[in-house]
């Protein structure tokens, strides 16, 4: 039997910016055995398609590593940008 290591992080910022996506890769890199993740976004209100994408791309690295990705929380704004553009798809709520 093969351990899932789940981790959760708590995104706290209002905005999550394409910068803030790349350090939360960063920090997800330094963390080897973290194999699913949920990234909880409630208490962000705005986002850019730059970091949505960027959390894709970190998505597909866990993925292509035997991990997985979903979010969390999503409302107002962020939640809006995350349905117009499809990203249910791509990046799965739990």
């Amino acid at each position: 039997m093969v351990a899932t290591h789940y981790t959760c992080l708590s995104y706290s910022s209002t905005r999550l910016t394409y910068t803030d996506a790349c350090q939360l890769a960063v920090k997800l890199a330094s963390c080897p055995r973290a194999q699913v993740v949920r990234l909880d976004l409630q208490g962000t209100q705005k986002t850019t398609t730059g970091a949505l994408a960027r959390l894709v791309q970190l998505r597909a690295a866990l993925l292509n590593n035997g991990g997985d990705m979903f979010v969390s929380g999503l409302q107002g704004r962020v939640k809006g940008l995350y349905e117009i553009h499809g990203m249910h798809r791509l990046l799965p709520q739990p």
